[in-house]
Formats: C-alpha cells, sequence, structure tokens
C-alpha cells in the first residue's frame, strides 16, 4: 500500500525522549499508510540504538537513518531525499504526536489535494507538566491567497503538512548546520503553495519552557548569528518569486520577514561581547536598508527600542542593550 504521511524526526541526542516520541505514532489503524524516517543526526547517545529497535519491530514502517552531525536542516533534507508519502511533517525527538488523533489525521490527508495541511497543536510545558491547545486558524476558503487576505499570518511549523511532490518539484533545500531553519521549512514551501485545508483535532504535541532550546534566553547568545543567516536566505527567496506572489501572500510572507529581522536585531543587543554586538547589528542593519525598505521601515514602527538605535545612530546601543537584557531574563522569551 502507497504512503499517505511521512514524517521526519529530527534525532540528535533524544535517547531520554526518542522512546516516547515513536510510541506516540504507533497507532494499528494507520500504521501501513504511514512512514517514519528517523535521522539520526550523529548522536553519541543511545538514539540510533532506539532508532533502529524501532525499524526491526516494525518494518516498512520505521526507518533509522544514521549520518553525519549536519543539524535541523540537513535532518529534514535527508528525509524529503527519502520521502515516499502523498504528505510530509516533520517532529523534533523530543515532541510527540497525538496518537488517538493520527488515524483520523492519515485518513483526512489520503483525501486531500491541498498543497498544505494544518491543523492545531498543544504546547507542552515541561515546567508546570500542562498542556494548552493553540488553534488560531478559522480556515473557511481553501485558496491560500484568500486565507491570507481574510487572516493575513502565516503558519508555524507544528500545525503544517506540506504536499510532498511540492517540497520534491521546487527542490526545496533547507540550511544545514544553522539553528532556526524551522524557519526556512515553513517560509519556503509557502512561496509555491497555492491551496490550504485543516484537520480540526490537534496533532503535534510541541515541548516547551526549558532553557538551552533556540528561542531561549541562552540559546540566543549561542546562536546569534544563525537566525541572521536564516534572514538573508529567505529575503533572497522572497525576492526570487516577489513579482508571482499576490498582494495578500506578499503582506503575510513580509510579516514572517519582519518578525525574524526584528528577532535578529534583538540578538545582537543579548550577546555578550558588546562590541561585535554593536558592529555586527549596524551591518545587519545597513544589510536590510539595502534589501527592502519597506521592511526596514516597519521594523521602526513596531519596535520602539530598535527605532532609538537608529535615530540615535547607534549611540543609544548599550542603553537598549541593557533594556533587552533586563527584559529577556525576567521573561526568557518574546519580543518586545
Amino acid at each position: 500500500m502507497s504512503k499517505i504521511l511521512t514524517v521526519s524526526i529530527a534525532a540528535y541526542n533524544v535517547g531520554e525522549y526518542l522512546d516516547n516520541t515513536l510510541k506516540s505514532l504507533v497507532d494499528d489503524d494507520s500504521l501501513d499508510k504511514l512512514e517514519v524516517l528517523i535521522v539520526n543526526d550523529g548522536s553519541s547517545d543511545n538514539t540510533t540504538l532506539i532508532a533502529h529497535e524501532y525499524e526491526k519491530r516494525y518494518p516498512g514502517v520505521f526507518y533509522a537513518i544514521d549520518k553525519e552531525n549536519g543539524g535541523y536542516g540537513s535532518t529534514i533534507n535527508a528525509a524529503i531525499a527519502k520521502a515516499t508519502g502523498k504528505y510530509f511533517k516533520i517532529l523534533d525527538g523530543d515532541d510527540w504526536y497525538k496518537t488517538e488523533n493520527l488515524s483520523g489525521f492519515i485518513s483526512f490527508l489520503e483525501k486531500s489535494e491541498a498543497d498544505i495541511v494544518i491543523s492545531p497543536y498543544i504546547l507542552f510545558n515541561e515546567s508546570t507538566q500542562k498542556e494548552s491547545i493553540v488553534d488560531k486558524r478559522d480556515l473557511r476558503v481553501s485558496n491560500l491567497d484568500a486565507y491570507y487576505a481574510e487572516d493575513g499570518s502565516v503558519f508555524r511549523m507544528h500545525e503544517m503538512c506540506i504536499r510532498t511532490n511540492l517540497l520534491l518539484e521546487n527542490k526545496v533545500t533547507i540550511t544545514e548546520n544553522c539553528f532556526y531553519t524551522d524557519n526556512e521549512y515553513v517560509f519556503i514551501p509557502l512561496l509555491y503553495a497555492n491551496t490550504v485545508d485543516k484537520y480540526i483535532a490537534p496533532v503535534y504535541v510541541y515541548r516547551v519552557g526549558y532553557d538551552g532550546q533556540s528561542v531561549s534566553l541562552s540559546g540566543r547568545k549561542k546562536h546569534w548569528q544563525d537566525a541572521a543567516v536564516v534572514e538573508k536566505k529567505l529575503l533572497e527567496c522572497y525576492k526570487s518569486r516577489e513579482s508571482q506572489l499576490s498582494a495578500a501572500s506578499r503582506g503575510a510572507l513580509s510579516e514572517l520577514l519582519l518578525e525574524l529581522a526584528e528577532y535578529q536585531l534583538i540578538n545582537y543587543c543579548l550577546i555578550d561581547d558588546i562590541s561585535q554586538g554593536k558592529k555586527e547589528l549596524v551591518e545587519f542593519d545597513a544589510f536590510l536598508k539595502n534589501s527592502d525598505s519597506t521592511l526596514y521601515k516597519k521594523i521602526s514602527v513596531k519596535n520602539k527600542k530598535v527605532c532609538l538605535l537608529r535615530i540615535t545612530n547607534y549611540l543609544s546601543y548599550g542603553l537598549v542593550r541593557k533594556m533587552f537584557i533586563s527584559y529577556f531574563s525576567k521573561n526568557q522569551a518574546g519580543c518586545s
């Protein structure tokens, strides 16, 4: 039987969580339509042992792919190259799916012809052990441009499922050895997608609330250069397709570019090396201004601290840096 859903699992030193992750995909009603690609990204723990155990236990469903470490994007690239399912969805090795909704989701995908299928997802807070459902999309249209005209925002990684042929036909590849590339996985396919559908039950459970994530303060300090790499690539991809996009699509996609650009400007204020932070902030801001003046101006409107940096010719960097560090030390996430 042909596979309906390929699940790409990014697995790097997730031995503590992986059995729970893989177990969540075992549903007798849907196994024959499911393909699970466990991409072991050079782990040094027991990740590969668990992956191969599932491959032996469920042949033709689970596949262990061992590779040298290449970062998150490399796991997606490896899985796309092997995928045979009609649709493609990703799953981090320390997250999981709602098993009770998996069979219905796959049946829905089997009937759908949309480029993108979205579904609600669940946030699981590691600290409080509480779950909350994220379901913000009131999808009443199947045309993606019409959806953007109504909602004006792009989807998040955890709610997206992408038609595999869309990825293959447009040669979608994700930057390797780089953090924040989940944004590429979301953004680049949306440059080519035309239709969208929604499955009403939550599928993905996203674990949050622990230090070391790339969006935590410590994670942002450690991987501060990577968001700039991603922003520059996405701007380049966007510019190459801009003339072929509707006004509604341009508006929605540019909002994600705005969010990432703001995120990176703030990163430059969080790193420990003050002189390097200021220097690279000025250079990145000049890049934004030269690449997309509209985007550049929108950031000043949205973020008063960035606006202050610009109108003082960055002389206020020290003050703004203290303000951002104080904010993130208290809140550990988000943008101000």
